[in-house]
């Protein structure tokens, strides 16, 4: 019997404070729009990808060091790979 008088005030005020934070997050805007997140995520472009067009790009800008490595690295993959 003395749980309960102690449990159900702590209860209440516990639920006191969860529906005080939900009118303050409320108030601050946060559930006003809840699918432009979710939809910019879908539809987000990925510019970060290389694309098969890019790649020559991509090798023009490296320089002579890095792409002579990059060269040697690639022909010791291919004859692992044999």
């Amino acid at each position: 019997m003395e749980a309960i008088f102690l449990l159900s005030p702590l209860s209440l005020a516990l639920l006191g404070v969860a529906v005080w934070l939900y009118f303050r997050m409320d108030d601050s805007g946060q559930f006003k729009d809840l699918e432009t997140h979710g939809r910019q995520l879908l539809l987000d472009d990925d510019s970060t990808v290389v694309r098969a067009d890019q790649k020559g790009v991509a090798a023009s800008q490296q320089t002579s060091s890095q792409a002579a490595m990059t060269s040697s690295q690639t022909e010791e993959n291919i004859s692992n790979n044999r």
